[in-house]
């Protein structure tokens, strides 16, 4: 249960629905998508003051249960003005926007510049940077392979980025090339709390293509699924 400021707590909301403990702040001012990995169904609540998220929502979960709940008028009447919007996203609804497009692109050495208009050799949606390849490869023509999407810093500070290939690989963060070679690279940097482009691209070969981040005061870990998204999600903001 996700609720705006004002609800979360409130002391209606604990006469009403007691048993409901689990109550979080919708995270203004950047409060979707949602980043819960819970797996569970979420529910937003939704003061009308902060209307602008029940409509973003919208836009990013357009198959989700939406729904606008009134009071009365002052004359005692029903079709008041909206107490609260509501939410309701399944399982199903977070996961549309989670992941990165992977597309694995055709090479020539020849004419790479001709490689470059082809069609994509595969798409496909991926959780995350992590593939073995032949076992993982669609595909048994030449190619390389390319992430893109979104990445989530839940808090500002330093980031640590570790890159395993078997070949040719490059990380770029905000349209910024951070890491660049073959085989294992590792690299640090500051990121601002919010969304980053992100870009990985890999020349297929034998082996285990793998991203690990290691956020402030975290253990190194795979990127994980709730902190990669695909559109309609984008970064935005300032670039300082």
């Amino acid at each position: 249960y996700y609720l705006s400021p004002f609800l979360t707590n409130h002391p209606t909301t604990r006469f009403l629905a007691p048993e409901i403990t689990n109550q979080k702040f919708l995270s203004l001012p950047d409060p979707l998508p949602v980043r819960d990995s819970s797996g569970q169904p979420v529910a937003l609540f939704i003061h009308p003051d902060e209307r602008w998220v029940f409509d973003q929502a919208q836009q990013i979960y357009p198959g989700a249960k939406f729904e606008v709940l009134t009071g009365p008028k002052p004359d005692g009447s029903s079709g008041g003005p909206p107490s609260v919007f509501f939410v309701r996203l399944e399982p199903a609804d977070l996961m549309s926007v989670r992941g990165l497009d992977l597309r694995y692109l055709p090479t020539s050495e020849e004419d790479p510049m001709l490689a470059a208009l082809l069609a994509p050799l595969h798409t496909s949606r991926a959780n995350g940077i992590n593939v073995v390849w032949p076992e993982d490869s669609p595909t048994d023509k030449e190619f390389v392979a390319e992430w893109g999407g979104i990445l989530y810093a839940p808090q500002y500070g330093p980031y640590g980025f570790r890159l395993i290939s078997p070949a040719g690989s490059k990380l770029e963060i905000d349209g910024n090339v951070v890491l660049e070679g073959t085989g294992e690279q590792s690299t640090g940097l500051t990121l601002a709390q919010g969304n980053h482009s992100l870009r990985v691209e890999a020349e297929g070969a034998p082996g285990e293509v793998v991203l690990y981040w290691q956020p402030p005061g975290a253990p190194e870990q795979q990127v994980p699924a709730w902190a990669l998204y695909t559109r309609p999600v984008t970064n935005h903001g300032l670039l300082g």
